[in-house]
């Protein structure tokens, strides 16, 4: 239930990743996937582990797990 709004948030946070990693790429560039991927690769990955800690941390607030 506290999850909820982390949840909410992410699909905004993650196409702000995928645009700015596309925009990133100069326009002169036909094949520029793989460029723009690992541009995108650093963000995707921090947004994945403050992702793991917001939800541990909501759940131990809410207590979820019993320790």
């Amino acid at each position: 239930m506290s999850c909820f709004p982390i949840v909410r948030m992410l699909p905004t946070r993650y196409r702000e990743l995928f645009r700015g990693g596309l925009q990133s790429v100069p326009s002169g560039q036909v094949e520029a996937g793989r460029e723009a991927i690992r541009n995108m690769i650093p963000s995707l990955v921090g947004q994945f582990i403050s992702l793991f800690k917001d939800t541990t941390l909501a759940g131990v607030a809410w207590g979820c797990w019993n320790f």
